[in-house]
């Protein structure tokens, strides 16, 4: 009887390690994911509400003397700074197309710990350098859409 006590007890544990070894270790998004509608990463979680006000956070544009319209024309970049009071380590950073509300432009010369976004060019996103050395401030290098209307509105957002 002990023998066959400590059997069941056994094939128990196993089964139970089994069945943990096939829970999932972290929760993914299958809509979208992937892609830079991605409902998870463009529009937060439903369980998380946004916090008011800009916690210290600032967005600061320069387009070297030109601005965005000129830029466009001449296919130069505007630098897109973004600071705070206290390190951060992720962000997820585009700039829209307030007309067509679409994400327009691309990244370039992003500082260490920064990256285009692997799915979607038009998002600058931090890489795992950032998250392990976070920082107050990033500047990145925004290239506008070439040929933009004049009048055209864009929100970095």
């Amino acid at each position: 009887v002990g023998q066959k006590s400590r059997l069941n007890s056994m094939m128990y544990a196993y089964g139970l390690l089994l069945f943990f070894s096939l829970l999932p270790c972290s929760l993914s998004f299958s809509f979208q994911a992937g892609v830079c509608d991605h409902a998870g990463v463009m529009h937060g979680l439903d369980m998380f509400e946004a916090q008011p006000g800009s916690g210290g956070f600032r967005i600061f544009i320069d387009g070297g003397g030109k601005t965005l319209q000129e830029a466009s024309q001449n296919a130069a970049a505007a630098v897109i700074t973004l600071s705070g009071p206290v390190s951060y380590k992720g962000m997820l950073v585009q700039v829209v197309n307030t007309d067509i509300e679409e994400a327009v432009g691309s990244w370039s010369e992003l500082p260490d710990g920064v990256q285009s976004h692997p799915s979607c060019t038009t998002h600058a996103t931090h890489s795992v350098d950032h998250v392990v050395n976070p920082t107050k401030q990033d500047d990145l290098k925004f290239l506008v859409p070439s040929g933009m209307a004049e009048g055209t509105r864009l929100s970095v957002q």
